[in-house]
């Protein structure tokens, strides 16, 4: 969820799983450090992407429609989930050209190889044609 947010909660639970939490991190640009960026956004640590950890991130960081966006994303999913089996580990996250980095990456201007110019993230209708 967005920091602004968390930082004002009247409660120290998460307001999506509603687990207790102590202090609040910021999430690291995936630019920086893509492998710190996976291990924050994996909330349940096991490794892996799921669509809903995706779903809840680019909710939080961008201002987009969850709804429709689980809806859209499955166009991409099987592009970044390469194995198929459902998930996205950190290798496919990482696989240029075809990885979630490289679609995250376009989407905030800093690389048009893969997907051509990018969206503006306040474009909503824009960011749901690069998913479709």
């Amino acid at each position: 969820f967005h920091q602004d947010c968390a930082e004002n909660l009247l409660t120290s639970n998460c307001p999506l799983c509603e687990k207790a939490f102590r202090s609040i991190t910021p999430l690291p640009r995936p630019e920086e450090n893509a492998g710190r960026w996976f291990n924050m956004v994996d909330y349940d640590g096991n490794g892996k992407l799921t669509k809903e950890e995706v779903v809840n991130i680019f909710s939080a960081q961008l201002d987009i429609d969850a709804g429709k966006l689980r809806e859209t994303l499955s166009n991409l999913w099987a592009r970044w989930d390469m194995d198929g089996d459902g998930v996205i580990t950190v290798e496919e996250m990482l696989k240029p050209k075809k990885g979630l980095l490289d679609f995250v990456l376009n989407a905030r201007g800093l690389d048009k190889k893969s997907y051509g110019d990018p969206p503006k993230l306040n474009d909503t209708e824009s960011f749901f044609r690069i998913l479709g």
